[in-house]
């Protein structure tokens, strides 16, 4: 159960009174001004210097898959490799040219072990369930996550009621008389300027936020929890007893699975490694009740942290979706990092954790783990709470990892250059999957300074065309293939693109066994292995011919499906 974490949480506020995956988000764009959040469009020339390389072994991305080349660090594979239960080593291979392959060492967290797969080596939870988890066994009993094996604890005359952000337990009124605490909770953040010259400060949005947990404590005594619902960010906590002066709510940007785990969250980093990420505080915010069932609207302001619900909002809905789309698979969870002012040490401060040594937050009596991390730069150069491009393109690694396939191809690259094929179906579907879920194709971020932007829907004269008399295993441009998975998707067509491919398909393709478990052409998955997977769940080959051969790409259609 969660109540020794919420607990200890709302005591520090209410004291207080309120892949790696290459670099991520170095996409590059159509302007920008350094130094100047302001600046205006530098046009195309711009556009193409917009991203740099990363210098530090901690802007690394892991590549390598099983059945690949050699490992340029010899013995230690760059899908990693378990030195014992404890203790996950990798070859990390940077994105700098002047930064060699090097081995990373590190002990996994406490409640994990090293573990090989398919895939490589992670850490992984150890035992059978999370510790700490519960959830409701029958009507009458409820069982409880302990040293890695379910506990089952009846509740004899009582009930058992399971609540988000407090896990199952036994209530005496459990199905009796409650008392309603009702609200509504808002969050402002700045809006991209209609001239694209940066982020307008000065006319923030109050946006409400679902999805989010609200826990009420009278004292010290936990009385009730609900999540925030959409589409206004009304909630109703059922509560045990009717709130008086000394009753405070707390919001938790979290969602959790059927057994009280956090499937996704959003945290205070306490590290800043990729290598060792740990937390020893979700964000959070308080507000009193002033013993009113009502409390009316709660506004989190940016001054307050609203930056994190900002990049909750948009990873919870991206999540749902894929819950949506693919409810049969089981997720791994994830964690986002985020603290104003702090980068961390990877591409730009910002990149996709993938499945390695796995991330914690701490807290009084335990700890929360998780498999996967997103972390986002919150410096005034690089504000990444702030680009949806930039979260969503983040978010769109993890749905790679969580729900498909990998290729975790590393080295140098940019959208003015060939890459590996895997590499380039890793960095164009990230930015196409958070264009998509967006519904816009406008990439918009400031890092480092510079303020830029490109359209997706036309690479310009920099992006590397695919050559057409080349093969299907030729490298390619990340954004081009970015380009070519918009245009399949996209519904306002352009005369030479009758392609019109419905969010279900693309989901369809993207997990399937055929994207999962087959491989033909290069020998890590790749733009082909979807465009077989596209075709394997019925697109017909015609309008998906006008889109490929618009940008030239050689595609054989001699695809083979499950």
């Amino acid at each position: 159960m969660r109540t020794s974490a919420f607990l200890c949480l709302a005591t520090l506020v209410l004291l207080a009174g309120c892949t790696i995956v290459s670099k991520d988000s170095e996409q590059e764009g159509e302007g920008g001004s350094a130094g100047n959040p302001e600046g205006g469009g530098a046009g195309e020339a711009g556009a193409a210097g917009a991203a740099g390389t990363a210098g530090a072994a901690g802007a690394a991305a892991f590549a390598g898959n099983a059945g690949s080349s050699a490992s340029p660090c010899g013995e230690v594979p760059t899908t990693g490799r378990c030195v014992d239960a404890h203790t996950l080593e990798m070859c990390v291979v940077s994105d700098a040219d002047d930064q060699p392959p090097e081995v990373v060492s590190g002990a996994c967290k406490t409640g994990m072990i090293c573990k090989t797969d398919v895939d490589g080596a992670s850490c992984q939870i150890e035992g059978t369930c999370v510790e700490g988890a519960s959830e409701c066994a029958d009507k009458y009993s409820y069982r409880t996550c302990t040293q890695g094996a379910w506990v089952l604890t009846s509740c004899d005359t009582g009930l058992c009621q399971a609540s988000p952000g407090y896990g199952a337990t036994c209530m005496s009124n459990a199905g009796g008389e409650s008392h309603p605490i009702t609200g509504k909770l808002h969050f402002e953040h700045p809006t991209v300027k209609e001239d694209l010259t940066g982020y307008d400060y000065d006319n923030q949005v109050i946006d409400p936020a679902y999805s989010v947990v609200v826990v009420a404590y009278d004292g010290d005594e936990y009385i009730g929890s609900a999540y925030t619902r959409d589409p206004d960010g009304e909630f109703q906590i059922d509560a045990t007893k009717a709130p008086t002066a000394n009753t405070w709510l707390w919001f938790f940007p979290m969602v959790f699975d059927d057994n009280g785990v956090p499937m996704l969250a959003v945290a205070r980093p306490s590290t800043y490694q990729y290598s060792n990420l740990e937390s020893q505080e979700y964000w959070n915010w308080a507000a009193p009740t002033n013993g009113n069932s009502d409390v009316g609207t709660v506004v989190v302001r940016e001054v307050d942290g609203s930056g994190a619900l900002y990049i909750y909002e948009l990873l919870v809905y991206g999540l749902n979706q894929a819950l949506y789309y693919a409810p049969s698979i089981k997720p791994f969870n994830v964690l986002a990092l985020w603290e104003p002012g702090k980068r961390f040490d990877c591409a730009n401060g910002t990149c996709y954790v993938p499945k390695g040594w796995g991330a914690a937050v701490k807290y009084d009596g335990g700890q929360d783990l998780y498999t996967g991390a997103v972390l986002l730069a919150g410096t005034d150069d690089s504000p990444h709470q702030w680009s949806a491009s930039v979260i969503l393109h983040e978010f769109g690694h993890y749905m790679m990892d969580a729900y498909s396939r990998s290729p975790r191809e590393a080295g140098k690259h940019s959208g003015s250059m060939l890459e590996k094929p895997g590499m380039a179906w890793s960095e164009g579907w990230a930015t196409f999957y958070g264009q998509m879920m967006l519904g816009k194709p406008i990439y918009f971020d400031k890092q480092e300074g510079t303020t830029w932007w490109y359209d997706v829907r036309t690479p310009k004269s920099y992006v590397p065309k695919p050559d057409p008399n080349g093969p299907i295993d030729q490298e390619l441009g990340e954004m081009m293939v970015t380009a070519m998975a918009w245009h399949l998707w996209d519904t306002e067509s352009e005369a030479w693109d009758p392609s019109t491919i419905a969010d279900e398909t693309i989901w369809k393709a993207f997990t399937s066994t055929r994207m999962t478990q087959m491989n033909r052409g290069y020998e890590k998955v790749d733009f082909v292995d979807f465009l077989d997977s596209l075709r394997c769940e019925g697109v017909q080959q015609a309008p998906m011919d006008a889109v490929l051969q618009h940008f030239e790409f050689p595609y054989d259609h001699a695809m083979i499906c499950p």
